[in-house]
């Protein structure tokens, strides 16, 4: 007896110590958050298998900053590694202020910047020490609490207390389904989700996959959570602890510990509840398993929360998570670097490489006028984000909306709610919200992988657009997609989760899709405005079939639209993104208790709507101001285009530090494109520059409109040179670059500033010559009898840099980024005669190159006059005046070159550029 025992300690130990082995990374490591403020400092990816140089580059940053201490290195992920400061150092305060997550981006940008925190000398010291030696980015590690997706209250006043009141014949249906698979279980009864007696159809239809005996067997979901009672009846046999872990209190199992604690464990038992127990109710996929991983009921680090999502990436096959920023109107949050760098690792990772399954629920601001694509969780392509439907089939008005939604499932609403088990040896009849709606759909997910195990993380979101079915069809977001005979909701996105029907597919010779390829646009600079008035802006860009071929690109199934827009109240901004085929994504849409004035800043939004859609075609973005107080600057955006590759063999991996808008931009082709590119077509309305694009060397023609409505817009055409492949290069940021950086650059030719033209130079030199010729020969006949009278009758001025009345000015100083006046040309010295140059004034010449017409370039006489009337003209205007009005030798003759500026207007703007030059003594602009 005591052996035996014995031997049970021992085996108890032994498993208790694999748990904690197994669970070394997920310790908190006991830091002081009291006392130490903690960062992370991201290292270069060509560090991951060199140790000893890591271990250099740490010690070299300790070095160098002697407050700096060196924790740990985060084991989960490569190249990330946790310091400490003493509490609110000012190198914290630097990092909660700023986007350290790119020190690249900084340093390219960082002359750039005008009265910036960042041009303090010792900060640019320490961002040239992080970026010689090999520091990626840098984000502080503050602990947060993440909010539940808590169910929402319903008012019953208006409906029946129970469904049990509407059900009619389908209750014998019911009772022979309890027979067939012998349930005993009290709530299965109620569990309409499942079967719906009182309005048939309304349910996931899973009866007819456990006929086929498909139950998730072999299947683990991850409740990321507020904990897991998984000592519960209904959980017990199907708790996994491997795929477990408490990192609100730092142990392996993650017991419910506070009074509210009941939420992972509802939405556990809609997932494997076991059947057959007579306790509560069944799950969707009964024999699967679940885990428990709470972070829901504390303060957590991002350290952790990214420790979260791959917690036993060997072990969970699917991520459940009902939480996310407040579901209040007007917040906006997305998840760090680091933990998007963890949710990358879990598609690219998990179920051996097939990618875990990350499913959210889509908020419950609804009723608040909140929305998904302000979610960055949600809103992420890795998401298989769920909204929410009532027993009704009815969109109840607490669940979140947005083009980020790829499908909707049942939950509360109408006067019911998921009946599931609880906490505390009870049973839950008021489960709801999106909360319910996610782990449902998981549950359907465990099902389709057991059904066919192959499918890749991207094959069930496929299989998810394929199968759903549509609902409530008169709903006006309804719009035709790319897929025939499918339409997509913002409300519901693809349908209602049909279990039966993504059973059937994944099962029936379902191809598996080629791996992943992607597409980023140039970012793009449109700097529209609207002040103080309703309307909307619009930018455009153009895809061309060759550079998606280059791109290894085949058709679309997400798209993110990264956005720069400054706004005095960002609830007052709507943006839409329209395809070439006319299909529209809302990507946000109003909210009246949004008054943040921040805007948006390198926010990312996404859609599904575009599925399986073809690419090629002008692209438009529209951003609206809806509120005539508002006013609204639409400076910068970029779209990503993510879907199935051309070819596999040409398939890489996917790197969150890499920029690909350049990838197909190659240095040695700049050089050879830079000529051709500067040819554009000239229209009255257009603005035209030779521009290096990142993607491909193309010729732009940037057209600038505003409409009867007042829609201002810009377009841009793309016709690409014909390049090879280039090797991907290391990305400089991910974020969009400020149209600064458009003009300086980043490092590389992707934001240079493109017009590197010299033709203007030349055909000043050529004229140089051509006047230095004749007055050499002036100077010449001088010294010849009988030419005195010719030397009188024909009399020029020599074209001199420094003449203040000077009809062009070209600048060559690629130098001076500080002063607006020095790029290429400033369109107030031009004078009024020239209608066909000034018929429109440009709204930022920095990012606005132009070209003039040929036969305005260097007009020197009226427009009406042509050949030896020209001549003629000039030769009596000159005899005229040197009959009337003798001169003397010192006498000046700047300001009488006939058919020149003469009227006052100009002359003043020719005074105010004198002034100019005055205060620009380091300026090398040549004037003629």
């Amino acid at each position: 007896m005591n052996v035996l025992w014995l031997l049970k300690i021992l085996s108890f130990l032994i498993l208790d110590n694999k748990l904690v082995n197994a669970s070394n990374c997920a310790s908190n490591r006991s830091n002081d958050h009291e006392n130490f403020d903690y960062f992370i400092v991201e290292t270069k990816n060509y560090n991951n298998n060199n140790n000893n140089n890591t271990e250099i580059g740490i010690k070299n940053i300790e070095n160098i900053h002697k407050d700096w201490k060196f924790e740990y290195s985060i084991d989960f992920l490569n190249n990330f590694h946790v310091f400490s400061l003493p509490k609110n150092h000012h190198h914290s305060r630097l990092f909660d202020e700023f986007n350290f997550e790119s020190i690249d981006n900084i340093i390219n940008q960082n002359d750039l910047i005008n009265n910036d925190n960042l041009l303090k000398r010792e900060n640019k010291e320490l961002i040239e020490n992080l970026y010689n030696n090999n520091v990626y980015g840098i984000q502080s590690l503050k602990k947060r609490k993440l909010e539940k997706r808590l169910p929402v209250p319903i008012d019953y006043s208006n409906t029946n207390l129970s469904i049990r009141s509407k059900q009619d014949s389908t209750v014998d249906e019911l009772n022979k389904i309890s027979e067939e698979f012998e349930i005993n279980d009290p709530l299965f009864k109620d569990q309409w989700h499942i079967f719906n007696t009182a309005h048939l159809g309304n349910d996931v239809n899973v009866i007819p996959v456990w006929r086929m005996n498909i139950t998730g067997n072999g299947i683990v979901t991850a409740l990321i959570d507020d904990g897991l009672d998984y000592e519960s009846e209904d959980l017990k046999d199907n708790y996994c602890p491997e795929g477990s872990w408490d990192y609100n209190d730092n142990r392996p199992n993650p017991k419910p510990m506070l009074s509210n604690d009941y939420h992972g464990t509802r939405c556990a038992a809609e997932i494997a509840a076991s059947k057959g127990n007579n306790y509560c109710g069944v799950g969707v996929a009964f024999n699967s398993k679940v885990s428990g991983i709470r972070i829901l009921s504390g303060e957590i680090t991002s350290e952790q929360e990214a420790q979260a999502m791959i917690y036993g990436l060997d072990v969970n096959d699917i991520y459940s998570c009902s939480w996310g920023p407040p579901d209040n109107g007007k917040s906006m949050d997305s998840p760090d670097k680091l933990i998007r760098s963890a949710i990358l690792k879990g598609v690219q990772d998990g179920r051996n490489g097939k990618g875990a399954l990350y499913v959210f629920a889509s908020g419950n601001g609804g009723t608040r006028e909140d929305g998904c694509n302000f979610d960055g969780y949600t809103n992420s392509i890795y998401s298989l984000t769920v909204s929410a439907i009532d027993y009704k089939g009815l969109h109840p008005q607490y669940s979140e909306s947005c083009t980020a939604v790829m499908v909707s499932t049942f939950s509360s609403g109408s006067g019911e709610h998921i009946h599931t088990t609880d906490i505390n040896n009870q049973c839950s009849d008021n489960h709801g919200g999106t909360s319910a709606a996610a782990p449902l759909a998981a549950g359907i997910y465990a099902l389709i992988l057991e059904a066919n195990p192959d499918l890749t993380w991207r094959d069930v979101q496929y299989l998810t657009v394929l199968s759903a079915a549509e609902i409530d069809p008169f709903d006006n977001t309804w719009q035709n997609s790319a897929i025939p005979n499918r339409k997509y909701s913002s409300k519901y996105g693809w349908g209602k989760i049909d279990a039966e029907k993504m059973v059937s597919m994944a099962q029936n010779n379902w191809k598996l899709l080629k791996p992943q390829s992607w597409y980023y646009t140039p970012f793009r600079f449109p700097n529209l405005k609207l002040e103080n008035e309703i309307g909307s802006v619009v930018d455009s860009f153009t895809i061309t079939e060759e550079i998606l071929q280059k791109a290894n690109f085949e058709k679309i199934e997400q798209i993110t639209v990264t956005v720069n827009i400054k706004s005095n109240k960002r609830g007052k901004v709507e943006v839409e993104l329209i395809s070439p085929n006319g299909i529209i994504s809302k990507l946000a849409h109003s909210r009246s208790r949004d008054r943040d004035t921040s805007g948006f800043k390198n926010w990312t939004f996404s859609t599904v709507a575009h599925w399986d859609e073809n690419a090629v075609g002008e692209w438009k973005i529209k951003v609206y101001n809806v509120e005539a107080e508002n006013s609204i600057s639409f400076d910068g955006w970029q779209m990503r285009l993510f879907g199935e590759c051309i070819n596999p063999e040409l398939a890489k991996r996917f790197e969150l530090n890499e920029d690909y808008s350049v990838i197909n931009n190659e240095d040695n082709d700049n050089n050879e494109t830079e000529t051709e590119s500067s040819t554009a077509s000239e229209t009255s309305t257009s603005i035209e520059s030779s521009t290096t694009n990142t993607i491909d060397t193309p010729t732009t023609e940037v057209v600038e409109s505003t409409s009867a409505t007042g829609e201002i817009t810009t377009t841009e055409n793309v016709e690409p040179t014909t390049t090879e492949e280039s090797t991907p290069t290391t990305s400089l940021s991910s974020n969009i670059p400020t149209s600064d950086d458009q003009q300086k650059g980043n490092g590389n030719d992707s934001y240079e500033n493109p017009d590197k033209s010299t033709h203007f130079i030349g055909y000043f030199f050529a004229l140089l010559v051509v006047g230095f010729g004749i007055l050499l020969y002036i100077i010449l006949t001088r010294r010849k009898p009988g030419r005195a009278r010719r030397r009188e009758d024909f009399e020029f001025d020599i074209i001199r840099p420094d003449d203040d009345d000077s009809r062009f000015e070209f600048d060559d100083d690629d130098d001076d980024d500080d002063d607006d006046d020095d790029d290429e040309f400033n369109v107030s010295d031009f004078d009024n005669d020239n209608n066909d140059i000034n018929s429109k004034p440009l709204q930022n010449s920095k990012n606005n190159n132009f070209k003039l017409d040929s036969s305005s370039e260097f007009d020197l006489g009226s427009s009406n006059l042509k050949g030896h009337e020209t001549s003629d003209k000039i030769i009596k205007d000159v005899i005229n005046h040197e009959t009337n009005t003798p001169k003397s030798k010192d006498e000046d003759y700047s300001n009488e070159r006939t058919g020149l500026i003469n009227d006052k207007d100009n002359d003043d703007d020719n005074s105010s550029l004198h002034n100019n030059k005055d205060n620009n003594q380091d300026d090398d602009r040549l004037v003629l």
